[in-house]
């Protein structure tokens, strides 16, 4: 996969604006070939989807707003009207998302939100938003999935019939969802401190499904948790 900064990715969009401007399908597919996106993953997303059907996507990690689109493209192909609610803390990446999603025609569609998901939580609470969220995508850092799936439980995102697909993971995040609750009890209680407020909810049990990816010289592989039961 090519690396590319949203910065790149949206000039190169926006030079070719009179051909893209509202057709979300040629937007897609300008940027998968334009990054070098593996396509595979886009089928992985849309698969789950049409299992699910969800009332309310999130996802942390906007960065162009690809695959934002991609989930809002097949929703309304599914003759959803659910939004996507796709989260990023770096400035940069929300402003290049949303130059993006309005090229795509689908600002209606896809809400780009500069931050962190607790930071909505409160007021989704106050319009039963929360209670809807059935499909969560993890897309940015690796290294902070295990943080976000802890803060999303703790937040009460993930409910029975939730899934949630983490990118490109490994490690203590697979090790974690695979775990018994007891296992999680204690590594909650243990990872506990007073920087990080979101503890997780040890009681949640997870069935996993690992799908390898074979990227450019390095290993790929996407983990689809979805939330059995919730036991406290």
């Amino acid at each position: 996969m090519t690396t590319r900064s949203p910065e790149e990715i949206l000039e190169h969009l926006l030079s070719k604006r009179d051909e893209l401007q509202g057709d979300a399908e040629k937007v897609i597919k300008e940027i998968e070939v334009f990054k070098g996106n593996d396509v595979r993953k886009r089928s992985l997303i849309k698969e789950e989807l049409h299992k699910i059907k969800p009332q309310v996507v999130v996802e942390l990690g906007s960065y162009i707003g690809y695959t934002a689109i991609v989930i809002a493209v097949e929703l309304h192909e599914m003759q959803s009207r659910a939004k996507v609610h796709s989260f990023d803390t770096k400035r940069e990446y929300c402003e290049a998302a949303k130059a993006v999603v309005e090229l795509a025609g689908l600002q209606d569609r896809v809400i780009i939100h500069e931050g962190s998901p607790d930071e909505l939580v409160e007021a989704w609470q106050k319009s039963h938003i929360v209670e809807r969220v059935n499909f969560i995508l993890l897309n940015h850092n690796e290294g902070n999935y295990l943080l976000d799936l802890r803060a999303l439980e703790s937040l009460g995102l993930i409910n029975p019939g939730t899934t949630v697909i983490a990118d490109d993971c490994h490690g203590d995040y697979i090790k974690y969802v695979d775990a018994p609750p007891i296992w999680r009890k204690k590594y909650n209680e243990r990872e506990k401190t007073i920087e990080y407020r979101f503890t997780g909810k040890w009681g949640i049990t997870y069935s996993n499904t690992t799908r390898k990816m074979d990227g450019e010289g390095y290993p790929e592989q996407m983990v689809i948790s979805k939330c059995t039961n919730v036991l406290c």
